[in-house]
């Protein structure tokens, strides 16, 4: 049996990206701003785990492989 590739999504082109959340936004933004998960976590009223939670998911969703990463995305795209 020959495998075959996987097809596109038919519902999400690859050229657009998931849309962040506004929580996920703000975090994004935080973060441009060089602020530490604890210092988001007090700003927002938040746990440093929802910090991470939002972080982790708005780098999936840019495409980023680290904090440096999703501030750049971020502001490539012009959400900071």
């Amino acid at each position: 049996m020959e495998w075959l590739p996987a097809r596109p999504s038919a519902t999400m082109p690859e050229s657009d990206p998931p849309a962040l959340s506004p929580r996920e936004l703000e975090v994004v933004r935080l973060l441009a701003g060089r602020m530490s998960t604890a210092a988001i976590s007090r700003a927002m009223s938040i746990s440093n785990n929802t910090v991470r939670t939002r972080a982790r998911n708005a780098l999936r969703k840019l495409g980023a492989e680290n904090r440096s990463e999703v501030a750049r995305a971020a502001r490539d795209r012009g959400l900071v």
